[in-house]
């Protein structure tokens, strides 16, 4: 009798379900696994299904009309968006007759205050972590796009300053997250100026040159020759076109580091110093042996017969453009231009190309 009462309001479940759902309730399986299943699933399961093939996770939530937090505690090895669910394995989708599970109790560990304790000053969430206990000024790192060197520009503080109440980002500035708030004054320091609205030129202490701003931190301060950053520019090119040596560019901009990973975006570099001899402007140079003029800056590797040469504009000029101006072929253009790659993915822009011979 016990069994017959179970198995008619098992199929009224069912059947109420189908009328509720109508045409949105999925085909489902049975009131008994027909696979291997989870030792540990809920006892008071009434319905399976058979994982048969990959679905999404929401598909199986909606198909059973079911939430993730009760497909969660009915198949305990099921964790969050479905993670870990198994192909060739039935599930639990329904228990009619589990007891009511109890509300949660809330919490009684009172929710983070916005305000730092001790110090008074009101600490927008999120932050950078690692963040001294003593900040006073903050500012919102809002996406990717946003630089270290952006916010000590605008801010008008030193990147030792910087780095010293943000502790985490880094000597290089790596570790800086973003959608945080990072300290940008403290409490007792010399909080900084309010930005204004316009760009300055500023001159470098006792050396009577305007050092353009922003500038890639840790500067010598005799520089009185610089060069724009602009996004996609690498150390080779800034090189190449200054006509000078790696070791010096290091040397007057040391945060560069020795393999130039360090370089910032959208910062002056320096490029020449005071005392120093300045690097030429670029001029038409003739290459040894064949007569015929160079001009400059030119991408490393170009071959020393070349008769014939192409201007890259910028980053939208790519091989097959060239190629297909010149008449050339890829062959013809790697084999002159060998720093540009087998495959042209290396080509620089703002340099001469060789595309005759």
């Amino acid at each position: 009798m016990h069994a017959k009462l179970l198995t008619l309001l098992l199929g009224g479940s069912q059947l109420a379900q189908a009328a509720v759902a109508g045409p949105r309730l999925a085909k489902r399986d049975g009131a008994s696994p027909s696979l291997p299943h989870d030792e540990k699933a809920t006892e008071f399961c009434t319905w399976w299904i058979d994982y048969t093939e990959t679905l999404a996770c929401d598909t199986i939530l909606q198909n059973n009309q079911i939430t993730i937090t009760q497909f969660k505690r009915w198949n305990p090895s099921v964790k969050d968006d479905c993670k870990d669910m198994t192909v060739g394995r039935s599930y639990c989708v329904e228990a009619a007759f589990e007891p009511a599970q109890p509300e949660p109790e809330p919490s009684s560990e009172p929710k983070p205050s916005p305000t730092k304790p001790t110090n008074g000053i009101q600490t927008p969430n999120a932050i950078q972590p690692g963040m001294v206990s003593n900040c006073a000024k903050f500012h919102y790192i809002a996406n990717s796009d946003v630089k270290c060197a952006d916010v000590i520009s605008y801010q008008k503080i030193t990147l030792a300053d910087f780095v010293k109440w943000n502790p985490t980002v880094g000597d290089d500035c790596r570790g800086m997250w973003t959608k945080v708030n990072v300290c940008v004054g403290v409490i007792g320091g010399s909080p900084a100026p309010a930005p204004t609205t316009t760009t300055t030129t500023t001159t470098t202490a006792g050396n009577g040159v305007q050092t353009p701003q922003p500038t890639q931190p840790g500067m010598v301060s005799n520089c009185n020759k610089f060069h724009w950053i602009a996004k996609g520019v690498n150390c080779d090119q800034v090189i190449s076109y200054q006509k000078i040596t790696r070791a010096d560019f290091v040397k007057w901009n040391p945060t560069v580091l020795d393999d130039c990973r360090g370089m910032w975006a959208e910062v002056n570099v320096c490029v020449g110093v005071i005392g120093g001899s300045p690097a030429p402007a670029p001029t038409t140079t003739t290459t040894a042996g064949n007569g015929i003029q160079t001009p400059q800056p030119i991408q490393p590797g170009m071959v020393s017969n070349c008769k014939k040469f192409h201007w890259i504009a910028n980053s939208n000029v790519k091989c097959a453009d060239v190629i297909s101006y010149q008449k050339i072929t890829l062959a013809d253009f790697v084999k002159w231009n060998t720093g540009v790659g087998a495959d042209c993915s290396n080509m620089w822009s703002g340099v001469n190309q060789c595309v005759g011979v």
